[in-house]
């Protein structure tokens, strides 16, 4: 009996997750992709909607026979609510929003800061706790998070914080913490493509280069959570160009990254003859469709948990 339901489990976890890749399906086509018997796939179906989770939204055009019935995730079934610190030279700004699982913004509220300080955190997440559909919080730091403790920040006054903790007593919801430069790399490979390996470069103007690596389609942390911390390139190098060029160098000769994506706040050209470079002139789009991402991501992850 175990087994039988942790195989319906895993079956209905792999219908749910194409409706979280988007797009309406139908029951012929999700029995089509995932290999399931068209029986199997109809209770599955029938479960899923009852829920509420997903939604009948219509038939398909007829091909000659009858017609078959198309099913979408439920965008409102739960929200998602992301916060994007964001430092730009001595200003400080918390991005808040309230989303639906459809991408659309419901919300959105910007809190600036002349220090960035866990107070105006904390007002973020009073906002979001407005909505009592939110069930996931995505945040996104110029900094260092493990576990929920922020280590090194752009945010000086967040450092060496239990930000999740915060969110758990605020707001009583599974939370991710990440790098903002991290957030930003999932996004573009998502977004160009569905690449699977490249590296993405941000200088900012007050701080030290971070980059976000992806490999076979994993965000690379490394032990530390501190890959991607170019900390020691800025020592070195008096030019912003030149140690921009450095940075990019070492990722090439050590990843050979299907793309290298370079976003400056004072550099505008490179020299390199690299011929994998994308110029990107800002991360703050890549950072709040990443945050959505990674949030449904693990949404995903949790449904499977519940059943």
């Amino acid at each position: 009996m175990a087994k039988n339901e942790e195989l319906k489990k895993e079956n209905t976890q792999l219908i749910r997750t194409f409706f979280y890749q988007g797009d309406n399906w139908t029951k012929n086509s999700l029995s089509e992709m995932s290999g399931l018997s068209l029986a199997g796939t109809t209770n599955i179906l029938q479960h899923l909607q009852e829920q509420k989770e997903i939604l009948y939204v219509g038939d398909s055009e007829s091909t000659g026979g009858r017609k078959s019935k198309q099913y979408t995730l439920n965008p409102e079934f739960c929200h998602i609510g992301t916060i994007f610190c964001r430092r730009k030279a001595n200003e400080y700004c918390f991005i808040v929003q309230d989303m639906n699982l459809g991408n659309r913004i419901l919300q959105s509220h910007i809190i600036n800061s002349k220090h960035g300080t866990v107070g105006d955190f904390q007002n973020a997440l009073r906002w979001i706790k407005k909505d009592p559909l939110i069930q996931y919080i995505a945040v996104s730091i110029p900094g260092v998070c493990s576990h929920g403790k922020i280590r090194s920040c752009d945010f000086e006054k967040l450092e060496n914080m239990d930000l999740g903790a915060r969110i758990t007593k605020e707001c009583n919801v599974p939370y991710v913490i990440e790098n903002d430069v991290n957030t930003a790399c999932i996004s573009y490979a998502r977004k160009e493509g569905n690449m699977h390996d490249i590296a993405l470069v941000y200088q900012p103007k007050v701080a030290c280069i971070g980059c976000g690596i992806l490999i076979r389609g994993r965000l690379y942390n490394g032990e530390h959570h501190e890959a991607g911390e170019m900390k020691n390139f800025k020592k070195h190098e008096k030019s912003p160009k030149k140690e921009l060029e450095k940075v990019i160098s070492a990722l090439q000769a050590v990843l050979d990254p299907q793309r290298i994506v370079w976003v400056s706040d004072t550099v505008k050209e490179l020299d390199s003859s690299f011929t994998n470079l994308m110029h990107r002139n800002s991360i703050d789009s890549y950072v709040q469709s990443g945050l959505y991402e990674m949030a449904k991501d693990e949404l995903l992850q949790l449904r499977k948990e519940e059943g």
